[in-house]
């Protein structure tokens, strides 16, 4: 199987409830390592993303020695990487500043990808591609495809800080795409609507999946079987203490969507991805991937 996935890596500062600091690469590197934990030898995996000229090598040396990584879709700009300052006040309440923003990759770029078996866009600084340029992508792509919301519900004021934002042409976000994932919060970001409601207008005559993930309370999967829609609510992990909630959404839908591709099944998938996004939180900052792969595999069994 042929993965990518569009993001941006970043250098992470987190302060947490405690006020201590840690600094982290994140961004991208969550997805990526996630897929790197589950992925069979036979797989590739393919991050698509600007680099900043200051961060190109320390990208290339985090994946090295791993053969399913391909890295004709990391492109070096001509500038700083982007970094993020995260701020936690609850374990789902922070603020974020974002500096060295990057510029938008285009359909150009994108175009030697369309054969992926799977491609997933995360939104993680927001400006990753524009609504053009991605619509034209989604479109001709035919492979399974997966659509984090994620900052594209988070603006950027001068001094680097986000500010939620309202996404008034949701619709045409996700038109294209087969699997919708947000948290709680973006979901109110990009509809007053309650999530049938969202659903029915938007996803049902594309049979979407739509993941909504609710932190420590679990996730929500609302899908079309036949002419009926679905309603699976999935526990998040019991087994696993989670410190530091930082890339779990990202771990979870790559996970999600790895294990969606391999069976179409929504539970197992779910089930899968809730077990592998809390083990990426037992520890503080970006996991290793052999401790990822071999307390999830304990896990699952």
């Amino acid at each position: 199987m042929r993965i990518a996935v569009l993001g941006t890596f970043l250098k992470d500062r987190i302060v947490d409830l405690q006020g201590r600091v840690t600094e982290s690469k994140g961004g991208l590197f969550y997805s990526v390592d996630a897929l790197r934990a589950v992925c069979a030898e036979n797989d590739q995996i393919i991050p698509i993303s600007y680099v900043g000229k200051d961060f190109y090598r320390d990208v290339v040396l985090h994946f090295k020695g791993d053969a399913r990584l391909k890295f004709n879709g990391l492109f070096e700009h001509d500038g700083p990487n982007n970094c993020v300052e995260l701020k936690y006040f609850k374990p789902e309440v922070r603020t974020e500043r974002s500096l060295n923003p990057m510029p938008p990759l285009t359909f150009a770029q994108l175009e030697p990808f369309l054969d992926a078996d799977v491609f997933i866009f995360n939104f993680i600084s927001g400006w990753e591609m524009n609504l053009e340029e991605f619509r034209m992508f989604a479109s001709a792509f035919s492979g399974l495809s997966a659509l984090d919301i994620h900052s594209l519900t988070l603006k950027r004021l001068d001094d680097g800080r986000r500010q939620w934002q309202k996404v008034a042409n949701i619709d045409q976000w996700i038109e294209f795409v087969k699997i919708v994932h947000c948290n709680e919060t973006e979901f109110k970001m990009v509809t007053d609507l309650d999530v049938k409601q969202f659903y029915k207008m938007f996803c049902y005559n594309q049979k979407k999946i739509v993941n909504l993930t609710y932190g420590k309370y679990g996730s929500l999967h609302v899908y079309r079987l036949g002419r009926e829609i679905k309603w699976l609510q999935i526990q998040a992990e019991k087994r696993v203490n989670v410190v530091d909630p930082t890339g779990c959404g990202d771990v979870f839908l790559a996970g999600f969507v790895y294990f969606y591709a391999l069976g179409q099944n929504v539970k197992k998938a779910a089930q899968k991805a809730a077990v592998l996004s809390a083990v990426a939180g037992s520890v503080k900052g970006l996991p290793q991937v052999s401790l990822l792969s071999k307390k999830f595999n304990q896990l699952i069994g």
